[in-house]
This record gives C-alpha cells, structure tokens and sequence, in this order.
C-alpha cells in the first residue's frame, strides 16, 4: 500500500471517528466509551473559579481563563480557528468522543450531565440512586482527562421540576462530584430566572458556577442576578437571537423569527455589552454552533442543513453552510473583520405587504415574494425558496422539520412569483441566500391560506 493510500485511509478512518473537528488528525487509538485512560504528555488541568470583591475570576493552572465557547458538537474546528476555546454538551451520550474532539481542536469541555424533568423524580429513591451510581462511576471515568473543564449537572430542570427536593439532589450530587474531582467545578444550567437562582442560593451551595440561558432577555441578566440571593459566578451557559416565545406572534398565533441580519446584530451587541462587560461572568456559550430544527430549522441554527445527510431537505442545495450570526462571532472573539461575509438579508415580502400584514391567500394563488438582500463585498447571489408546514410538533431538545409544501424554487434576483399551496392551513415562506463562499442569509414569513383556524404554536419556550 503506497504512502497516498495510506494518507487516504487515516483520513476517512478518523474523519468518521471524529466527525466534529472536520479534517485534523491525532495518532489515538480506538477507545471504548468509559475506558478510563491517561495520555502519555498530558496532564490535569485545574481549573478554579474565585469571587473576589464581588469579581468572579475563572482559573486555569492559575492563569486567567475567559471562556469563549459554543453549544453543540459541530463544526469544533471551525470554532477554535476563530477563537473559541470550549465548547458544552447537554448530555453524555458520546462523553469520550467529545473529550477527544476537545484534544483535537485544542479546547476544553463543559460536560453537560442529563438529569430528569419529572418533578416525581426528585422524590424516588430509586431515580436517585441510579443517577448516583452513574454519575459517580462518570466523574471516574473522565476526572483525569486533560481537556475536561467543568461538570454540568442538570439543563434546565427549573422549568418543570423547580421544587426543594430537585435542588437538594443536584446539591448532593455536586459535592459528590467535588469529592472525586478537585480539578473540576460543578455547575448547574437553569432558564432566566430570579426564583431558581434563590434557590441555588438556599439550597444548593456546592455549585461553584450557575449557568444562566438567555435570548432576548439578556439585557436585564445583570439586575436579576443583582436582585437574587445568588452571589456567586456564572456563565451564559445560552444565548443567541430572540426566542421563539418573545419576538411575538401573528393574529394566529404562529412565531415571528427574525430576519439573520437582526441575528447577526444581536450576537455581536450582545457579547460585546453584557456578557465581556460583566464583573459575576467568566465567559459564555453561544447557541446553537449548528444546525437545529427548533420551531424552524433557522431559528436557532448558526449553520444551515446539509442536503448530504439531512434526506428532509433533498431539492434544497444547502451544504452547511455558516449564518451571519457565525461571522459575528469571529468578530467578537478575534477583534478582526470576519473572513467571509454572508449576505445580508432583512425580510420578505408578500404582495408587498410584511410579516402580520399578510392577508390571507387563496388556495393555488401566484403570489409576488421579494427578500431585502444584498452581498455586502458583491458576490453573485442565489435564491432558494421553500414553502413548509407550520410546525405543531414541539419538543424542549430538537424536533422533527416539517412537511414541504411543493418544490424549491431557485431564483437570481431578489423578487420570486410563489404558488401557495391549494389546502387551507398555516404555512411559512423561506428563503435561503447563498453566496458561493460558504456563506447563507436567511429569512421566513408566516402566512395562511384559505380558512386556516389559529396555528396550535406553543408560545412558551
């Protein structure tokens, strides 16, 4: 077998095995979920996160750490190249690869530790003790591995199990975790809330750092920690562009997303004035570093699908590529201009009439869609129009895109005649602007035809 061959080999073999850092390569062998192992060169970090005067301070071996971080498991070397040096997880799931995804990208891991939902839960011995036993045998597993940042245990768990007991159970587990782990703190994530942030104050000292998820809420993060008996640090452990619970509603009660460009404005505003300028915050991770069907396969999604392995997009040539709300990110974390720019897209138009002014259309009819949209350095763009059902399936982690009504119509210009569809219902109007340079700006328009009823959207996150 000759040396080409060979190069071929190593590369589709570890591209497989570690699908999150893209084409970099590491001589590791083949290890088996929960094997515990050491490296040969590498040691434990320690990291340490220290109040001071009011001041949170994160340390790693004593040098001052600020985290620059991503949600998700895509696109990791993507991210690092830009400046990112962490990335988290909501589960562990697949905890050994994402340890070795953080080697090879240079960065280290929030490891997300999954904890039940159910408020009854938190008053069976039996759950308990099977998450003991796991957790503990986990903090075992992985303690000793170089690239191993902070343990998080429980996402959330505010939203539907926000009782005493719940909080006393993540406070155990954490000073379990601390008895095993010097080297490691332990955070919990919770949604934007005052009462949750009382009760880590009152019932679960051992977390040494709160996560905290905000969306369009972020500018009053500061005053309802100010205001909470909490006194400790945190990270924005999410954030990103408005949720699809405060961007507000059509007549019908679909959710109105905002255009990219509004993203890509709200990631950079947003690092830049409440999560850098903040004294209690050791750093962030932005949601979602990939593609994500969450209300719409855009909402959240820093990346657009790809043809190649999403079988629901097939006719839609998307390949991955990067929003503006990436570019913004680069930006911030290496205070440069971003690489590539993507084109700017503001919103669309129907008859000439915008988003909650749209009437309602008639079965069959031809409608006239125009997207504001320019290429900010002059690229040739090209429009990609599909129609889809609005999603009345909903789900706290990912969902299922909905059906496409009829085909995906490509375009060179920014105006497009549409067809509706012929069955009465709620629907949504998408456009994809691509660049050539990997590059994507995106928008979407609810509207209905026929005599739809009011859309079943669930207006809470």
């Amino acid at each position: 077998m000759n040396r080409v061959v060979l190069v071929i080999f190593f590369a589709l073999f570890f591209g497989a095995v570690f699908t999150n850092c893209d084409s970099k390569l590491v001589d590791l062998e083949v290890i088996k979920e929960n094997e515990v192992i050491t490296v040969p060169g590498d040691t434990v970090n320690h990291f340490k996160v220290v109040m001071e005067d009011g001041v949170a301070k994160f340390y790693k071996n004593g040098e001052p750490f600020f985290i620059r971080g991503t949600g998700g498991r895509f696109q990791n070397v993507r991210a690092a190249s830009y400046g990112a040096n962490a990335f988290r997880t909501w589960n562990t799931s697949s905890a050994r690869r994402d340890l070795d995804t953080a080697k090879m990208c240079g960065t280290y891991l929030m490891m997300g530790i999954r904890l039940s939902h159910d408020i009854d839960d938190y008053r069976s011995e039996t759950y308990k003790n099977e998450e003991r036993e796991k957790i503990s045998q986990l903090v075992d597993t992985y303690k000793n591995d170089p690239h191993l940042m902070i343990w998080c245990v429980g996402n959330e768990t505010n939203l539907h199990a926000n009782i005493p007991e719940m909080w006393e159970f993540i406070n155990e587990l954490a000073g379990m975790i601390k008895e095993k782990d010097a080297n490691h703190p332990v955070a919990t994530a919770i949604s934007h809330s005052r009462p949750a942030l009382d009760s880590i104050a009152k019932y679960a000292p051992n977390i040494d750092v709160v996560g905290f998820q905000s969306y369009g809420a972020i500018h009053r993060m500061k005053e309802v920690f100010a205001l909470s008996q909490y006194k400790g640090a945190y990270i924005v452990s999410e954030w990103g562009p408005n949720g699809h619970w405060e961007n507000g509603f059509t007549l019908w009660g679909a959710p109105i997303e905002s255009s990219s460009e509004t993203k890509r404005v709200h990631y950079e505003t947003r690092y830049t004035d409440f999560i850098l300028n903040n004294d209690r915050c050791i750093g962030s991770f932005v949601f979602l570093w990939g593609p994500m069907q969450k209300r719409t396969p855009t909402w959240y999604s820093m990346f657009v699908e790809s043809s190649a392995t999403h079988p629901r997009i097939q006719g839609l040539p998307l390949s991955g590529e990067a929003t503006p709300g990436v570019e913004s990110m680069e930006k911030v974390w290496t205070n440069a201009e971003p690489k590539e720019r993507a084109p700017v897209v503001e919103g669309i138009t129907m008859n000439g009439r915008l988003v909650n002014q749209t009437e309602l259309f008639q079965g069959g009819a031809v409608v006239r869609a125009v997207v504001s949209a320019f290429d900010p350095r002059g690229y040739r763009m090209t429009f990609y129009w599909e129609i889809l059902k609005e999603a009345t399936q909903f789900s706290t982690d990912g969902e299922i895109r909905p059906d496409r009504v009829g085909n995906v119509v490509t375009g060179a210009s920014t105006d497009q005649d549409i067809r509706v569809p012929d069955t009465p219902g709620n629907y949504r109007l998408f456009v994809y602007v691509l660049n050539g340079r990997g590059m994507v700006g995106t928008s979407n328009i609810p509207f209905q035809v026929g005599s739809a009823t009011s859309s079943q959207v669930n207006q809470t996150k």
